[in-house]
């Protein structure tokens, strides 16, 4: 659902590639002072060798760092591709409107006081920029925001003190775009290149006010010189366009890894007062992004070193599956240090990677190669003589890639004097085998080029155990992801909305009874109990006669939403005497809780039984849209709060993962001789309900189908003893 307060110019990541690769800038509020933010732009432009021209606008200087300034960006000679204004918000009008004359395609809009502050006064001042710029035909990034860096075409585009780097910039096939420019230009940045990591595109896109977090991924996307893309996020804004970049880059195999702030209350508020943006709810963003293949991280280190392994393994071919094995169903590793090996079995084989046994024929050649005896594990300890010979690491995992059963090997390397032929001899194995190479360097060297060689190979390297099995994790997760994108059927035509639902938003009701919420799952073909509303109490006896006993009596009310909390809840009657008090309580208890207001009468049902109870729902996100949501139910929904969610198109396959994933899945398996749930049924039904939830986005906001139960007997034994519809404020459809 797009929350943007402005129809954004959604274009071709193709089309915004010259953006990022100007012919000419022009500094506004250029300073001579190379101390303060606005005096770095042209000196670093000309340390790494920008080929374009430059223009600083300063009107009290006749040179900037060998260039010449001029007064105003009227003043400049011909047109200029690239603004950078590191001035005044307040000044930014008058300044910036000779762009459309100097036909300007890219302002990078540095300066802060706009939507960030909070207040009226900069969200006009963010709003009248947008303005100017498409009024002159160009777009804007920021403002608040850092800058880009291109390290493709060497422009550096920002004042980031990273800059003072030795030029060429390390170039690598990872593109980043982060709302905040502080840990794009500073912290990325820095902490890859220290670790040999490079970049193509490094884009900080502050308050997004137009610009934004999905553009610059799409750029990416479609950039050829970009294997990986890295995302730092705060907030989306236009959930619709983020989802569609999303689908692209999954079907494009092109693998997204995001960092997410906002996720505590704390990390909210920050995310707030920092761009002026809403970072929204952390479940529904990780259940939104990972349906579409996307890894998310913890931390700054773990985000550029599952890049590079993303971005190394695609540029060599290595990234999909192969045989139909996933990445995490046969690691197979090898280290001299039987203490390294246990570290990352532990970790990995916890997280679900399976070490599978090796062939016969595997271990056969392992036992010459390490001179062994008898059985040879996996992982495989290749301590002895193998610490002086280090020929021994290739000999090693030779017979390791070549097991039909391992889709990965992981040597595990620590520290010796000089590692340089065990580099180059697992490059080597690399470049002759099809399967993918995971190195874990746990140490360093003393001599020879060490690990700079790897470094710089096609290797993706990681510095501990604990960092190679998150590596892993990730890289099985993709895989997984990725062959169910491709599994996934063709678009659904969606049903026309419910002509209940739509009757009721008409008439400004905001919520169906629990006796229509079924109906209306029941259309979806739910299961669900007999039931019929009651006026009287002879009314209620007949019914109760009619579905036999014992039943269930819960009174309607249309101010009584959640009728447990209310009281107004009676189980288990088994008379026409029960039966008859509990329809006079309840008609009580409802004129006392909302006095002056009628009831509709009392729901008389059958009792369906004892079963194990479940949650099935749906509920529309302001920024991603309807999602649904499956899980443990009945008393232990806060309790245990083990659910999934999943945007609301999901298919059949992502339905079976979805039931899968929650802790409590063993229960729909029908533990202790119980009757199993019908899983097929039930990844149906998820379907249906998101379809419906789709369908009726103009009207409903929340669908709570709870208790689902999981009744124990043969043949068909789900039911959905309660449901509740609450429909969307005039204010909100759209």
């Amino acid at each position: 659902m797009n929350t943007s307060t402005n129809i954004r110019a959604r274009v071709a990541g193709k089309d915004l590639a010259p953006l990022f690769a100007p012919k000419s800038i022009a500094i506004i509020g250029a300073s001579a002072d190379p101390a303060k933010f606005s005096g770095r732009f042209v000196p670093y432009l000309k340390r790494h060798n920008y080929a374009g021209a430059i223009y600083p606008i300063n009107a009290r200087r006749d040179e900037i760092a060998g260039e010449r300034c001029y007064p105003d960006l009227a003043s400049v000679p011909g047109d200029v591709d690239c603004v950078i204004y590191a001035a005044a918000a307040s000044d930014a009008p008058q300044a910036l409107a000779p762009c459309a004359d100097k036909h300007v395609k890219l302002i990078v809009m540095t300066s802060a006081g706009f939507a960030e502050r909070g207040d009226d006064e900069g969200r006009q001042a963010e709003a009248a920029l947008v303005r100017l710029a498409r009024d002159a035909g160009a777009r804007v990034l920021g403002p608040n925001c850092v800058g880009f860096l291109n390290c493709v075409d060497s422009v550096a585009g920002a004042a980031a003190a990273a800059f003072e780097h030795e030029p060429p910039f390390p170039r690598g096939r990872i593109g980043v775009a982060s709302q905040s420019g502080g840990i794009a230009m500073a912290s990325i940045i820095i902490g890859g290149w220290s670790e040999g990591i490079g970049f193509s595109h490094v884009l900080s896109t502050g308050n997004e006010a137009d610009l934004d977090i999905a553009d610059a991924g799409r750029f990416l996307l479609e950039d050829e010189n970009t294997d990986a893309i890295c995302l730092t996020i705060e907030a989306v804004r236009d959930g619709d366009a983020f989802v569609d970049f999303l689908r692209d880059a999954q079907r494009a195999g092109k693998p997204v890894v995001v960092l997410k702030t906002g996720r505590s209350d704390l990390g909210q508020q920050m995310a707030a007062s920092h761009t002026g943006a809403l970072a929204g709810s952390h479940e529904v963003f990780t259940a939104a992004v990972q349906h579409y293949g996307v890894t998310l991280v913890d931390d700054l280190d773990e985000l550029w070193q599952v890049a590079q392994m993303f971005a190394k393994l695609r540029a060599s071919g290595k990234l999909l599956p192969r045989d139909g094995l996933f990445a995490g169903e046969g690691c197979a590793a090898c280290s001299v240090s039987g203490g390294h090996i246990g570290l990352l079995a532990d970790i990995a084989s916890h997280a679900g990677m399976r070490f599978p046994a090796l062939a016969e024929a595997t271990q056969e050649r392992l036992r010459t190669a390490l001179g062994k005896t008898g059985a040879i594990l996996n992982p495989v300890d290749m301590s002895g003589g193998s610490v002086a010979d280090h020929g021994t690491w290739a000999r090693t995992l030779a017979p390791l890639l070549d097991d039909p059963g391992v889709t990965v090997g992981l040597p595990i390397m620590t520290a010796a004097k000089n590692y340089d032929i065990v580099s180059n001899d697992l490059q080597k194995l690399d470049a002759e085998h099809a399967k993918p190479i995971v190195v874990t360097w746990a140490g360093g060297t003393f001599q020879g080029e060490g690990k700079p060689l790897v470094q710089r190979s096609s290797l993706p390297v990681f510095w501990t155990p604990g960092r190679t099995a998150r590596g892993l994790l990730a890289l099985d997760a993709w895989q997984r992801s990725h062959a169910l994108a491709k599994a996934a059927s063709a678009s659904r035509t969606l049903p026309a909305p419910h002509p209940l639902i739509v009757d009721a938003a008409k008439s400004g009701r905001t919520s169906l009874t629990e006796r229509e919420s079924k109906q209306v799952i029941a259309d979806l073909g739910f299961p669900v109990t007999r039931e019929s509303l009651a006026r009287s109490a002879d009314e209620a006896v007949q019914l109760a006669q009619r579905f036999g006993f014992p039943v269930v009596l819960k009174g309607e009310h249309p101010d009584i939403a959640h009728k447990t909390e209310a009281g107004v809840v009676r189980l288990n009657l088994n008379s026409e005497s029960e039966v008859r008090g509990a329809y006079a309580d309840l008609v009580d208890r409802m004129a006392k809780a909302v006095p002056g207001v009628p009831a509709n009468g009392v729901l008389v049902a059958e009792m369906a039984g004892a079963g194990i109870e479940f949650v099935m729902g749906a509920r529309r996100d302001p920024v991603f849209g309807p999602m649904v949501m499956f899980g443990l139910g009945g008393i232990f929904v806060e309790a245990l709060k083990d659910a999934r969610l999943a945007p609301a198109s999901l298919d059949m396959p992502r339905a079976h993962a979805m039931l899968r994933g929650i802790r409590g899945a063993a229960l729909l398996q029908g533990p202790r001789g119980r009757a199993p749930a019908d899983l097929a049924q039930l990844a149906a039904l998820l379907c249906r309900l998101g379809e419906f939830a789709l369908a009726n986005v103009d009207h409903v906001s929340d669908i709570d189908i709870n208790p689902l139960v999981l009744l124990n007997r043969p043949g068909a034994n789900l039911c959905a003893l309660d449901a509740l519809i609450l429909l969307a404020p005039r204010t909100e459809r759209t």
